[in-house]
């Protein structure tokens, strides 16, 4: 365990963020530093840096930098685009599946909420209003979902298996996958 180590199996300990791509996961520890395992060959993740939020892609993983800048960082294959995270800062939620990233922004000065993708099969589709705020994003093969902050699901892109016929009730946690999503409501 380590800032930026690889290790050949899952952490022990304390964890506040996680994300998992088929063969390889990282986790965030509660100093902010960054361990990922399993086949992540040459996507080591950088040294020297605190992160608040990961996201594992297929072959590449971004992450928010902690406090105060929240600035993406990207690292691994570009072949898609998958490096071009967006530049600013104010970074709050990100999600990747694939060759595909999500994230979400939250501007003080204006109170403006934004979700920027890059990488392949970016949505052509506008996502839902963002104005009343996300607890949690999650990207599927060609459809994203949001869980709303008292527990509502909204999802755009891709309809062909159902993906945005998203259930209507409160949900405490999201999570997306191929053309799939799944929510839970905490209770047992």
């Amino acid at each position: 365990w380590g800032q930026g180590a690889v290790a050949s199996a899952a952490p022990q300990g304390l964890f506040r963020e996680l994300s998992v791509h088929g063969d390889k996961a990282c986790v965030i520890s509660n100093g902010y530093t960054l361990q990922c395992w399993g086949n992540v060959g040459a996507l080591a993740p950088p040294l020297g840096l605190s992160f608040e939020f990961v996201a594992v892609g297929a072959q590449h993983i971004c992450d928010v930098v902690a406090y105060p800048s929240r600035t993406l960082r990207c690292w691994g294959d570009n072949s898609q685009g998958q490096l071009l995270a967006p530049a600013g800062g104010d970074y709050y939620r990100i999600d990747a599946h694939g060759a595909m990233t999500c994230a979400v922004s939250f501007s003080f000065a204006s109170s403006d909420i934004r979700m920027r993708c890059w990488g392949s099969r970016v949505l052509d589709e506008r996502p839902p209003s963002l104005r009343t705020g996300m607890g949690t994003i999650a990207a599927g093969d060609q459809h994203t979902c949001t869980l709303q902050p008292f527990g509502g699901v909204s999802c755009w892109g891709d309809a062909s298996q159902g993906q945005r016929a998203a259930p209507t009730s409160r949900y405490r946690a999201l999570d997306a996958y191929g053309d799939h999503a799944c929510v839970g409501n905490g209770a047992g």
